[in-house]
C-alpha cells in the first residue's frame, strides 16, 4: 500500500493556484470546469517506487480492484461505471489494452512521474487529442523532468524491502545536455514470493459456516524488469518535444479465488511490453491570437503468455501479440481582444487514428475457429469550442469515432460509427470559488476477446452507451498571512449505462460462457473531499487534514418485472459496488522528516443486484502509518519506514480473493551527482 504521506496530499482535489484568477493560455490546464484531483511535484516525489493504483486508491468516488498481494492485478473503477470506462494516458499518448480493455496499474511506479490526475468526465484544455474525450473518466501521467534550474548530472539509487519476501532495487540518471536539453533513464527489478498469511470464512445462505480456514497465500509470486529512457527539449525552444522508449517484462503467479477450500494454483503468466512514443508541439502568436500545433505518435507491441497446466481442466499454454499503432494530430486557436472584460474564442480540432491487432504466436494456439485474429482500425475527430467571458467559462465538444474491423472472412467484418457529444460550464461567483456542471454522453466499444474469442465472444455485441450529468463547486481559502490554507471540492451526479456487456454461462456445464448485452445500470451518488493545513512559520511544523467521502447508489434497471421482494435484482445495489467510502488523512513535516496516518474504510457490497443477504461482503477498513527522513550528516539520503494495514483485519476487495493483513516496507534511497 502507498505510504500515507502521499494520501495526505491525495485529497486535495485542486490544486490552490487553480482557484486564483490567472489568464488562459493554450494547453492550460487551470480553470478546468471538469472535477480534478490531482498529486503533482514533491507530494508525488517523497513517495518514489509505489505504483500508481496505491496512489489512486485515495482519491474520491474511485474504487481499485485489487487481486491481493504483491503480484496481484490493479485496476481502478470510477463512479460505479466499471474498469474499461477509464482512459489512461502516459505523456499525452493512450496506454491501453484491446484485447482485454484492462491496465493494471501495479506495472507504473510514481518514481519517474511529475504528476498523476484523474478527471471525472475529460478534462477541458483544447490542446488534447480526439481519444481523450472518448472515456467517461482519464487517468493522466506525465513523466518527470528536471528543474529547469538544475544542471550537470544527478544519480538516484534506491533499494526496497519488507513483507512478501520483497527485494526492489532501481536506479534513475538524470542529466542537462547542451543547449538546455534533457534525458534520463531509469530502470528497476522487482522479486518478491507473495506469500502472506490469510483467513477466509464462507457461510451457506441458511447462515451455517461452510468452512473456516486460516492459511498462507501461495502462487503470488512475482519477478519483474523494467527500463525506460526519456529525451526532452529545452524550456526556452519554440518548439517543444520529447521522445519516450519503455520496456517492462515479468513473470508471475495468478493467485486463485479460494473456493471450496482450494487456496493454490498453477496458473502462470508472462507479460512482455515495449513501445516508443514522441510528440512535438509549437505555437504561433500575435497580439490578439495564438495558434499551437501537436503531432504526436506511437508504436509498441504487447506479448502475453497465459499458462494453466492443472489437468482436471484443458491444460492451456497460449501466447498472444498485440502489435499497436497511434497517431494524432491536434490544432487549437485562441482569440483574444486584449480585454479580460470582453469574451475571447478558443477553438480545437483533433485527428486520432489507431491500428490494433491480436495475433497467435504460441506453438499450442487455439485452433483458426476458436479464435478469430482481427484488426481494429479506429478513427476519431474532435471539434471543440471554448468561450470565456468575464467570470464564465463554457466548454462544448463533438467527437465522431469511425470502427472497422476485420477478422479474417467477409462475415466478421464490423462497421460502426458513434456521436459524442459534451458541454462543460463554469462559473466562478467570488475570488476562490467555482461552480460547474458538465453533461457527457460515451460509449464503450467491445474488447477484441469479448468479440472474437469464440468460446466467449459475441460478433454481435453492441457498444455500451454512457451518459453522465455532473453538478459540483470547489473552494479554496488562506487566512491568517498564509498560516492557514483550506481546500475543498463537492459533486453530485447521475449517470447511465445502456446494453452493459456481461458474461452469461452457455450451456449445461456450466464452464462456457457467453458475452451479451443486458441490462442497463442508473448511478446516483456525490463526493465530497477537503484538505486543511498550518504552519506558523518555518521553523515550526507543517500539519495537515483533510478527508474525503463517497456515496453512490449504483441500481440495476434492467428488467422492471424481475422485482421480487426476496429475489428481484430490479432496483437492487450492483453487484461489488459499496454506497460509502471514506477516508481520514493526517500529517506532520518538520525540517527533514514525515510522519503520516490515514484511515480508509469501504462500506458493505453484495455479490448480485439481488442484495441477497448470502452474498454479503462485510465492510472494511485499513490504518496506514508511515515515517520518512533525511539521514543526518548524510546529504541527499533518504530514509522511509510504512506499517500497512496496522490493525492487521482480514478483507477482501474482490471476492475470494483475501487480502495481506499487516505488512511492513523500509526503503533507502541516495542521490548524488554523476558523470
Amino acid at each position: 500500500m502507498l505510504p500515507l504521506a502521499l494520501a495526505v496530499s491525495a485529497q486535495s482535489m485542486v490544486e490552490r493556484d487553480s482557484l486564483l484568477p490567472t489568464a488562459y493560455i493554450v494547453g492550460s490546464q487551470r480553470r478546468a470546469t471538469s472535477p480534478r484531483q490531482s498529486l503533482s511535484g514533491q507530494q508525488l516525489r517523497a513517495f518514489d517506487g509505489h505504483s500508481v493504483a496505491n496512489a489512486l486508491r485515495y482519491f474520491a468516488g474511485l474504487q481499485v480492484k485489487d487481486y491481493g498481494g504483491i503480484g496481484g492485478m490493479k485496476t481502478i473503477d470510477v463512479r460505479g461505471m466499471g474498469s474499461t470506462h477509464v482512459g489512461v494516458f502516459l505523456d499525452g499518448m493512450p496506454v491501453a489494452n484491446e484485447q482485454n480493455g484492462q491496465v493494471d496499474f501495479a506495472r507504473f511506479e510514481t518514481d519517474g512521474l511529475e504528476r498523476v490526475e484523474l478527471y471525472n468526465g475529460h478534462r477541458t484544455q483544447l490542446l488534447q487529442s480526439a481519444r481523450e474525450y472518448a472515456s467517461g473518466s482519464t487517468v493522466y501521467l506525465e513523466s518527470r523532468r528536471l528543474d529547469p534550474h538544475f544542471t550537470g548530472s544527478r544519480l538516484t539509487l534506491k533499494c526496497r524491502t519488507g513483507s512478501f519476501g520483497r527485494i526492489e532495487p532501481s536506479v534513475r540518471w538524470e542529466r542537462r545536455l547542451a543547449g538546455g536539453m534533457t534525458a534520463d533513464a531509469s530502470g528497476g527489478w522487482l522479486t518478491a514470493h507473495g506469500r502472506y498469511r490469510f483467513h477466509i470464512r464462507k457461510r451457506f445462505p441458511d447462515g451455517r459456516v461452510a468452512y473456516d480456514t486460516t492459511a498462507v497465500r501461495v502462487g503470488g509470486d512475482v519477478h519483474a524488469l523494467r527500463f525506460e529512457a526519456n529525451l526532452h527539449s529545452a524550456p526556452h525552444s519554440r518548439a517543444q518535444w520529447d521522445i519516450k522508449a519503455s520496456a517492462y517484462g515479468s513473470e508471475r503467479g495468478i493467485p486463485a479465488a479460494i473456493v471450496n477450500n482450494v487456496w493454490s494454483s498453477a496458473q502462470r503468466q508472462w507479460d512482455a511490453t515495449a513501445f516508443v512514443q514522441g510528440r512535438w508541439q509549437r505555437s504561433w502568436s500575435t497580439s490578439r491570437s495564438a495558434y499551437t500545433l501537436r503531432l504526436s505518435a506511437k508504436g509498441g507491441v504487447e506479448r502475453l503468455r497465459y499458462q494453466d497446466p492443472d489437468t482436471t481442466r484443458m491444460p492451456t499454454d497460449r501466447t498472444f501479440l498485440q502489435p499497436q499503432l497511434s497517431l494524432s494530430a491536434v490544432q487549437a486557436l485562441v482569440v483574444s481582444e486584449g480585454d479580460a472584460a470582453r469574451p475571447r474564442l478558443e477553438l480545437s480540432f483533433a485527428t486520432d487514428y489507431a491500428c490494433n491487432m491480436l495475433r497467435q504466436t504460441s506453438r499450442y494456439a487455439l485452433p483458426p475457429d476458436m479464435l478469430q485474429q482481427p484488426v481494429r482500425h479506429t478513427l476519431m475527430v474532435a471539434c471543440a469550442a471554448g468561450l470565456g467571458w468575464q467570470r464564465w467559462r463554457i466548454h462544448a465538444v463533438a467527437l465522431e469515432t469511425l470502427t472497422a474491423e476485420e477478422a479474417g472472412t467477409p462475415s466478421l467484418q464490423r462497421r460502426s460509427q458513434d456521436f459524442s457529444p459534451a458541454l462543460h460550464i463554469s462559473y466562478r461567483p467570488a475570488a476562490g470559488v467555482a461552480l460547474r456542471c458538465f453533461a457527457k454522453r460515451h460509449q464503450r466499444r467491445p474488447t477484441l476477446n469479448e468479440l472474437y474469442y469464440t468460446e466467449t465472444g459475441n460478433v454481435r455485441l453492441l457498444p455500451e452507451r454512457c451518459w453522465q450529468i455532473n453538478i459540483g463547486a470547489e473552494a479554496g481559502r488562506s487566512w491568517a498571512a498564509g498560516r492557514w490554507q483550506f481546500s475543498g471540492r463537492a459533486d453530485a451526479y447521475m449517470e447511465w449505462v445502456d446494453d452493459k456487456i456481461i458474461a452469461v454461462p452457455r450451456g449445461s456445464g456450466g464452464w462456457r460462457w457467453l458475452m451479451m448485452n443486458v441490462g442497463r445500470m442508473l448511478g446516483r451518488g456525490c463526493d465530497v473531499s477537503c484538505r486543511l493545513s498550518w504552519q506558523s512559520s518555518p521553523r515550526l511544523p507543517l500539519l495537515t487534514a483533510g478527508g474525503n467521502y463517497g456515496f453512490l447508489r449504483a441500481e440495476d434497471r434492467t428488467d422492471p418485472a424481475d422485482n421480487d421482494p426476496h429475489y428481484g435484482t430490479y432496483g437492487g445495489q450492483i453487484a461489488f459496488q459499496p454506497r460509502h467510502a471514506a477516508g481520514v488523512f493526517l500529517g506532520a513535516a518538520w525540517g527533514g522528516v514525515q510522519l503520516h496516518y490515514s484511515f480508509t474504510c469501504v462500506g458493505e457490497r453484495f455479490k448480485s443486484s439481488a442484495n441477497l443477504p448470502s452474498d454479503r461482503m462485510a465492510p472494511w477498513q485499513t490504518h496506514d502509518v508511515a515515517l520518512l527522513a533525511d539521514i543526518p550528516f548524510l546529504r541527499g539520503v533518504q530514509f522511509g519506514a510504512e506499517c500497512c494495514n496496522l490493525a492487521g483485519r482480514q478483507y477482501a476487495i474482490v471476492p475470494n480473493y483475501p487480502m495481506p493483513g499487516r505488512h511492513f516496507s523500509l526503503t533507502l534511497k541516495a542521490s548524488f551527482p554523476f558523470l
